[in-house]
């Protein structure tokens, strides 16, 4: 499922409008796919080493292509709630 995502992003990339925050938020989600898929094939799981308490609640376990992923997307999602109506063409 990760080659085919990635797969799909890759192709889509070409599609996308000639701005910044656009290639910037498709290479975190890409990253951070690779980042994912390298631990799969070689680790056969998903190293997750950062952790967070507060109190007696525990957040969730995650790595660092994980915050690439979820950045990439919430760019996207604000982004596309924008409309692309952003005259300084970011």
């Amino acid at each position: 499922e990760i080659l085919g995502i990635l797969a799909y992003l890759i192709y889509n990339i070409r599609k996308l409008e000639d701005k910044f925050v656009n290639y910037f938020s498709f290479g975190l989600l890409i990253g951070g796919l690779i980042g994912n898929l390298y631990d799969r094939l070689f680790l056969h799981h998903v190293r997750d080493f950062i952790s967070f308490t507060a109190g007696s609640f525990e957040f969730a376990i995650f790595n660092i292509a994980d915050v690439a992923i979820v950045v990439g997307a919430i760019i996207l999602i604000v982004r596309s709630f924008m409309g692309g109506k952003n005259e300084n063409n970011l």
